[in-house]
């Protein structure tokens, strides 16, 4: 059966990689999927993205980012 994605957080590219981290710790799978392939980033790599995680994953997700906000 495939996964269902769903988008948890849209953030630059640079804090993608600590999101991701921070959820493959608890064992989420994440997908980071650029937000507009036509808008090329002004500094560098460095856009918008959006972060994607299986549905049946997404309020644990939540919670998490919660946590890295206050954090």
């Amino acid at each position: 059966m495939e996964k269902r994605w769903e988008k948890v957080a849209e953030v630059m590219e640079y804090e993608a990689e600590v999101i991701k981290n921070a959820l493959q710790e608890q064992s989420i799978p994440v997908l980071i999927r650029p937000v507009d392939y036509a808008i090329p980033a002004i500094f560098g790599s460095g856009g918008m993205v959006e972060i994607l995680v299986p549905k049946d994953a997404v309020e644990n997700a939540k919670e998490i980012l919660s946590e890295l906000k206050e954090g």
